[in-house]
């Protein structure tokens, strides 16, 4: 076939084929164009704009193409039938711009893609939550007066008002701090995840990574920079989860108050009840039996002032004293009868012989009357309350309030977190190997020659081949050192697993601890907690029952104390949510990793190429990300429900804050909202557990996230052409016998299901 014509203006050459997806399109480099790495790759779209040309192998047919961005290239005139639309000139206007392909141009050249988008979406995320604390803070200024003492009051009002705004505010709180949380996750496994280099370097010494989790055994392997970073994002944690929830809290005001008790029908009787029934101003209000006891039966008052309890005209329990009454009385001739009390009738008589010295009057069996000695002044009987009467007082003193200092470090906090992810966004480090198809596809377009021919190894079987220390359940049965011996030479034997297993020891024992930890606390908090309101108590901020420990303090240093005191188990609980989001991430690797072997895919990858996929939120699939996530968020609100800061301001009669009595703050309990907490953690971690029991057989060596498996997993035939880029399956490829040995690793070509009991390299 003959060269094609030289064009006397520049012109574009594109060859109209039969698009085949093993054939590409090679590019030659255009005089005077700069050299362009593969990042800089663009589509097809994008290409017709450069100075660019292009030869083609193969048959075809010549298209001459008139560059659209040459000087000379005229719009075709439009004929006497056409008409110019207005709305499509503007939108072919609009399409003139390739504002998609510049964009794309814009992202890769700034490597906004891959993790790296993942990052800049958290990095976002981190400047949002910052803004919203500071019109938080802001608002706080502009309201009633701003920042007193470093205080300002956001809502004035009765106690319902203001719990009811409480928990608006901690509702918010809560997913502003699981964003910020999650964002944060995401940049500490980009960060913990290794580079191919830094893998190839622990293989040589015989250890592994972990690959597609967040790791902490990674950072003693990871440059220092990144080690640093990932310590400033984790540690900049535990200030926002101590001080958070603690930077808006209520102050509720209890009113000291006397108690009387009032004779029904008295003129003092007459005078509250013509006050309770007073529509406007009334200054009392009647309360039941059980509305005064529930109101005036708590820690403190607040709304309400002195009691006066009604008492019955005849409200004394006659059948306390039947038994005292129904007696036998023993006298002799030296006393009087008088001494006894008589009553008007007796259900019996009986006869005394009088010529007896000593006799015994029977017993006197008489309902409805009252011993004198009852009415005594100095005896205390329990008395009948028909209901209550209770002063009005300072209904709307109660308050919403902002703490200053504690959003300050709360956004600064935040803004460390900002500049550290923007620092790992703007890394020129290369790739990184976030996920297991990162690290597949890395091995497969270049193998490791430390794995080769342990194709068949699991993690643990490669760790005790590269001269790992063998279990002690192992050693003690000759069965299973039998069995060891043969899977560590190659024979394929495999078993029905647990999902559990895909969970490294060390990670199991953590958030096992964790568990046990959370419920030990959480009696200890049931135990030491104090209150009168009896039962399950209140929901939420509402609640009137306190922590005995911490409580008292009335100054600055007590509201630091009680505050960190009712948000360690935010941190706590924090800790446990990367605890699940790991196990849950564990599991999914486990479950991603042995469908390589049951079906053809591309891998999944944080920056696909060709036939690959892309990458799920990391490493965990959505469908457990986001309802791990909204259950997160979830456990932190119920948390700060639970446990939280409180301020009481006890005031006397006249409206003047009491502190020598009552007034304190304290760290509030609430047991409603604790006792719907612990049922959500507990089948959450029913539900964790109950994944981590399920069995399956695998198909695949157990990888359980070691680079070491997941790299003897890779070794294609050699004649395999860019296998990383195109759709594996993981199984006996043909003709790939190592050493005479047949050979399992993940092909593009057709593979078959390994044989029980055969050896493979």
């Amino acid at each position: 076939m003959s060269d094609p014509p030289s064009p006397v203006k520049e012109y574009r050459y594109l060859r109209v084929m039969n698009p085949d997806p093993q054939e590409g399109l090679e590019r030659t480099q255009a005089p005077g164009e700069p050299e362009r790495t593969q990042d800089d790759s663009d589509t097809e779209e994008s290409h017709s704009a450069r100075s660019s040309h292009y030869t083609v192998s193969g048959e075809g047919d010549w298209t001459e193409l008139r560059n659209l961005h040459s000087p000379e290239a005229q719009p075709l005139p439009l004929t006497a039938n056409q008409t110019r639309n207005p709305i499509s000139a503007l939108v072919d206007s609009i399409k003139a711009l390739h504002l998609r392909t510049k964009f794309n141009s814009w992202a890769k050249a700034r490597r906004f893609d891959g993790w790296r988008m993942g990052v800049l979406a958290g990095f976002c995320t981190a400047v949002f939550v910052c803004l919203a604390n500071v019109v938080i803070l802001i608002a706080g200024a502009a309201v009633s007066g701003g920042f007193s003492r470093g205080i300002a009051h956001l809502v004035r009002g009765s106690a319902e008002y203001v719990t009811s705004w409480s928990t608006a505010f901690h509702i918010l709180v809560n997913i502003l701090s699981t964003l910020l949380l999650s964002a944060s996750n995401y940049t500490m496994q980009v960060l913990s995840s290794p580079t191919r280099e830094e893998v190839d370097k622990v293989h040589s010494e015989g250890n592994y990574l972990d690959i597609g989790i967040l790791s902490t055994r990674n950072l003693r392997h990871i440059s220092t920079k990144r080690s640093i970073l990932w310590c400033i994002l984790g540690i900049s944690s535990i200030p926002l989860h101590i001080f958070y929830n603690s930077a808006v809290f209520d102050v509720v005001v209890g009113n000291q108050f006397d108690t009387t008790v009032v004779e029904y029908m008295s003129p003092e009787y007459t005078f509250l009840n013509i006050s309770a029934a007073q529509n406007v101003s009334a200054k009392h209000q009647n309360l039941t039996n059980g509305q005064w006891r529930s109101s005036y039966g708590s820690s403190y008052v607040s709304g309400l002032g002195d009691l006066f309890l009604v008492a019955d005209e005849i409200s004394l329990d006659l059948q306390t004293y039947y038994s005292v009454i129904n007696n036998t009385y023993s006298t002799n001739t030296s006393n009087s009868l008088n001494n006894i009390e008589f009553f008007d009738h007796t259900n019996r008589t009986e006869v005394i012989d009088k010529d007896s010295t000593s006799f015994t009057v029977p017993g006197l069996s008489a309902e409805g009357w009252i011993p004198a000695s009852v009415l005594q002044s100095d005896q205390h009987y329990p008395i009948h309350i028909r209901y209550a009467f209770a002063e009005t007082r300072g209904g709307a003193n109660s308050r919403l309030e902002i703490s200053l200092f504690f959003m300050l470090i709360v956004i600064v906090s935040n803004i460390v977190k900002a500049i550290a992810m923007l620092l790992v966004l703007l890394d020129e480090r290369p790739l990184y190997l976030v996920t297991l198809g990162d690290a597949a596809a890395s091995f497969l377009g270049r193998p490791d020659a430390v794995t080769k021919g342990l194709c068949s190894l699991s993690k643990d079987d490669m760790l005790i081949n590269l001269g790992g220390q063998i279990k002690m359940s192992v050693l003690v049965s000759e069965e299973k050192v039998a069995k060891l011996d043969s899977r560590l030479n190659g024979i394929w034997k495999p078993r029905k697993r647990m999902y559990g297993e895909a969970i490294s020891d060390g990670r199991q024992l953590f958030g096992m601890s964790i568990c046990l930890f959370m419920i030990v606390a959480g009696m200890i908090i049931v135990f030491i907690s104090t209150g009168d309101d009896g039962g399950l108590g209140s929901w939420g901020t509402s609640s009137t029952t306190t922590l005995s420990i911490g409580a008292g303090r009335f100054d600055t240093i007590g509201t630091l104390y009680n505050a960190g005191l009712a948000n360690c188990s935010q941190l706590l609980f924090s800790i446990g949510y990367l605890t699940f989001n790991g196990l849950f991430t564990c599991i999914a690797n486990a479950i991603e990793w042995d469908n390589l072997a049951l079906s053809r895919k591309g891998l999944r990858v944080t920056k696909p190429e060709g036939q690959q996929r892309s990458t799920y939120f990391l490493q965990l699939p959505f469908r457990y990300a986001i309802p791990l996530t909204a259950v997160s968020c979830l456990v932190h609100w119920l948390m700060s429900q639970s446990l939280f800061l409180v301020r009481i301001d006890v005031q006397d009669k006249d409206g003047i804050l009491v502190t020598s009595s009552g007034s304190k703050s304290a760290c509030g309990f609430s047991r409603l909202s604790f006792l719907v907490l612990s049922i959500t953690f507990t089948l959450l971690f029913c539900l964790i557990l109950a994944m981590s029991l399920r069995r399956w057989r695998i198909n695949i060596p157990l990888a359980a996230s070691c680079s070491l498996v997941i790299s003897a997993a890779c070794h294609p035939r050699s004649d395999e052409v860019d296998p990383h880029l195109k759709a594996v399956q993981w199984g006996l490829i043909a003709e790939g016998a190592i050493d005479g040995i047949e050979h399992c690793a993940l092909s593009t070509n057709a593979v078959k299901k390994p044989q029980y009991g055969k050896q493979y390299r």
